[in-house]
């Protein structure tokens, strides 16, 4: 996922110098210090810094002695004429890393907790371990597994965000049958991968997560038995959600 973090009230906050705005009011340039990289959120704030922060922008990118960065999506706007009068601040730990627990999965309900580490301005990965219990039609899987993630940020707005993610990975599963009289036990060990969209919301140092996508599996679409042959509902390309609370750290 992509994670820009907003400041706690109690997180101590380190001013940054603004070098320059740009005409089109929305682009400017601070000084490059140790605490900064690309992707950190700034806080801009009026003549001597005093009151709410009048609004945010990120850093787009660093060069050895200035960063170049652009306000966050809002009405708030950058005058050059001021320059003097506004004043930046980073704030110390700025989070880099998140866990959290979800419900759902790409093969159906399951409870789900993973960790992300976010690598630059769009880009995040991390894994997943989860144990699955979902039913269709005749079939039940029961499985435990573990996946990859990675996560491409596509639209920030505000408190939100929206990401394209892709997961693949591995589940040990065991398949239950029942179909009136007759059922039948497999145990599959097969991939799993998904691609899907995730909206979040955030609020302090949590985000409320919305996962919708597809996936596919190396389950089979029929298995036969003396007993007779079963259809398997989760050997087909599947539709799925998740909901998910993160935590930054």
């Amino acid at each position: 996922m992509l994670v820009i973090q907003f400041a706690e009230a109690s997180d101590q906050q380190i001013e940054v110098k603004i070098l320059k705005i740009f005409a089109n009011k929305r682009e400017f340039v601070v000084q490059k210090t140790d605490d900064l990289e690309e992707g950190m959120l700034l806080h801009l704030k009026g003549a001597n810094g005093t009151g709410p922060s009048q609004g945010t922008g990120t850093v787009k990118t660093c060069k050895a002695k200035s960063c170049l960065a652009e306000l966050s999506v809002g009405i708030f706007e950058l005058d050059p004429k001021n320059l003097k009068s506004y004043q930046c601040y980073i704030t110390q730990g700025q989070y880099k890393n998140s866990i959290y627990g979800g419900y759902g999965s790409p093969l159906g309900s399951a409870l789900r907790a993973g960790l992300r580490r976010k690598y630059n301005k769009s880009f995040s990965y991390g894994a997943v371990i989860e144990t699955i219990d979902s039913t269709s039609g005749a079939a039940n899987v029961k499985a435990n597994g573990g996946s990859l993630i990675g996560s491409y940020g596509l639209i920030e707005y505000g408190s939100w965000n929206l990401n394209l993610n892709g997961e693949l990975g591995m589940i040990f599963s065991t398949i239950d049958f029942v179909e009136g009289e007759e059922s039948m036990s497999i145990k599959e060990n097969v991939f799993l991968a998904a691609l899907s969209l995730e909206t979040l919301y955030r609020f302090s140092r949590f985000k409320l997560g919305l996962n919708l996508g597809f996936s596919q599996n190396g389950l089979k679409s029929k298995y036969t038995s003396p007993n007779g042959e079963f259809s398997n509902p989760f050997g087909a390309t599947l539709v799925f959600a998740e909901i998910g609370l993160h935590y930054d750290f």
